[in-house]
């Protein structure tokens, strides 16, 4: 009998450090992203980490962000249908280049292929790319 308890009470009390310790990275992804969208750093990566991290902590959370007037259609077809779709994956491409290009354009160093933001650049390219993708109609 004592066992049973304390084998309940291990997973409970292991339920709720997972519960702050996905709420933690949450918040810590979300803040490097915020730091990373003031300097010349993509930070799309780190804030698609935080939504998992946030979606993991609570039902709540989740439920907040899947009732997002902006986000929140994308991110309920992106679970549903396990895809992005071709308008996002476009748009984010294009912007992701532009900004690029505009930072190659203000870079005077030689060294530009080994600078953080290339790579950053680089990896998120290949990210969208090798994302499954939908074609999404327009309501009228």
């Amino acid at each position: 009998m004592f066992r049973i308890i304390a084998t309940n009470l291990l997973f409970i009390m292991r339920k709720i450090i997972l519960r702050y310790f996905y709420l933690f990275c949450g918040i810590f992804f979300l803040g490097l992203g915020l730091v990373l969208f003031v300097l010349p750093i993509f930070p799309f990566l780190f804030f698609l980490i935080s939504t998992f991290f946030f979606s993991r902590s609570s039902r709540k959370l989740k439920a907040i962000m899947l009732s997002n007037k902006i986000f929140g259609t994308t991110l309920r077809s992106i679970i549903v249908k396990q895809a992005l779709p071709l308008q996002i994956k476009v748009f984010t491409f294009i912007s992701a280049n532009i900004s690029l290009g505009i930072f190659f354009y203000l870079n005077e160093t030689y060294y530009k292929l080994l600078n953080n933001y290339t790579i950053s650049a680089l990896i998120l390219n290949i990210f969208i790319a090798v994302l499954p993708s939908y074609f999404e109609e327009q309501k009228e």
